[in-house]
């Protein structure tokens, strides 16, 4: 049986292009504009190098992988530019060590089919996040963290990965609240969207870890959920008894379980539901 490619398919999606700046501003690596661009850098990083995104549009959604071992993220770019800092030393301690190294390099991204982007879906994954990101979403922040280090930084929580028997260097990174009461989370889903259902991973490095028995999701609408947990090493499932749209969310009230650890922390926060129609 015989099929021909689809005619046209390409032609609505906006042309991207990736680079690997170095210095003040100089390209050592540049892809093509394309709705597929596929960057191969040859040589290794050097510190300070940035790779960089750009869109002929603002407001696209596409598939982005700037690093084979951390994979291919569905993220919505709310510019026309992002640049992305590639971390050393402390600040790759919360990746897998193999992320950004070695010789060869391979960065892409391609244009998202509508389709992609409003089945519904964990909205939550972004393994490119950063503390200075301001342009691809979702983005998490914290009003702490740990000592400031990277394996207790809020983008651990929506990097994907849900490894949570042990505490540190990857794959068990996590967010920490550095034993404060008044710990909270925001996620900026980036646009509008119909949440319907919460999972919430704690860290389970017991007897070090402590956790929480009760915490508030407030929406930005402020819309408020409470929710209960347990002391479990599988994601913890809330199904909203009613949709709620919004683009920002916040976990606050984070009640300890009684116990000698101070210590509870975060491994994943997942929202699901669909992103609203006229975001696309």
């Amino acid at each position: 049986m015989k099929r021909t490619a689809v005619e046209n398919y390409y032609d609505q999606l906006p042309r991207l292009r990736l680079s690997v700046q170095r210095g003040e501003g100089a390209s050592v690596a540049q892809s093509e504009w394309s709705v597929y661009p596929r960057l191969v850098m040859q040589g290794a990083y050097e510190e300070g190098d940035t790779l960089v995104l750009e869109s002929e549009e603002e407001g696209v959604w596409l598939w982005l992988a700037l690093d084979s071992t951390l994979g291919e993220t569905l993220v919505y770019l709310s510019s026309a530019l992002h640049t992305y800092m590639i971390p050393f030393a402390e600040k790759k301690t919360a990746m897998n060590p193999l992320a950004f190294s070695g010789s060869v390099h391979l960065l892409t991204a391609r244009a998202a089919r509508p389709e992609e982007v409003l089945q519904r879906r964990c909205l939550s994954v972004n393994a490119y996040d950063q503390h200075q990101n301001a342009s691809v979403f979702p983005h998490s922040l914290a009003n702490i963290e740990t000592r400031g280090e990277a394996v207790f930084a809020s983008r651990n929580a929506i990097d994907g990965c849900h490894a949570n028997a042990g505490h540190g260097p990857w794959p068990y990174q996590s967010w920490g609240i550095n034993r404060d009461p008044e710990a909270a989370f925001t996620l900026d889903l980036g646009v509008t969207c119909a949440v319907d259902e919460l999972r919430i991973t704690i860290r389970c490095d017991f007897p070090h870890d402590n956790y929480w028995v009760e915490a508030d999701v407030v929406f930005d609408d402020a819309q408020r959920v409470t929710v209960e947990l347990e002391k479990t090493d599988l994601p913890q499932v809330f199904r909203l008894s009613e949709t709620i749209t919004c683009r920002q969310l916040r976990l606050e009230r984070l009640i300890q379980a009684e116990g000698p650890s101070p210590f509870p922390a975060l491994t994943q926060f997942e929202v699901w539901g669909t992103v609203c129609d006229e975001t696309v």
